[in-house]
């Protein structure tokens, strides 16, 4: 599937530099995951905002400018206390407490967003959520096609 190739770290909030990394690398893929996670983020509210929701932002646009394949993961974290449990709806609360979880949901909300400007349709991409909210260990992912 994907051969052994570069690894570039890079500032996800350097929009210019991303950029140039797709274009010199002619990146055709980008795999986001970057993230400041709970207990972290909680603590660096105003970093944590703008790693999760602004570094998604930058990605977004790099891959429809260049019309790339973007992988993001999701995660439990975007369920909340009042989530339903098992078994887990498709569509349902999720109301996290913390801005990992909220950004999860900002993430997930514009990946559909963004599908549904292009093209119209509702659920295009793939994304597999947890069984269960209680499930901590597991993570949810959407893959969002070429742009």
């Amino acid at each position: 599937m994907f051969l052994i190739g570069p690894f570039i770290y890079f500032d996800i909030l350097d929009y210019k530099n991303l950029h140039e990394i797709v274009v010199n690398h002619r990146i055709t893929w980008l795999f986001r995951y970057s993230a400041l996670l709970s207990v972290v983020g909680e603590a660096h509210v105003s970093l944590a905002r703008a790693i999760n929701i602004t570094g998604l932002h930058n990605v977004l646009d790099v891959a429809s400018e260049h019309n790339l394949w973007l992988f993001v993961p999701s995660t439990i974290g975007a369920f909340g206390p009042t989530s339903p449990r098992n078994p887990t709806p498709d569509l349902c609360t999720q109301r996290p407490r913390m801005i990992y979880g909220a950004s999860k949901v900002h993430a997930e909300l514009v990946g559909e967003v963004r599908i549904a400007e292009r093209d119209g349709s509702g659920f295009p991409f793939l994304f597999l959520l947890p069984q269960t909210p209680a499930d901590s260990s597991l993570e949810a992912t959407f893959l969002l096609p070429q742009f």
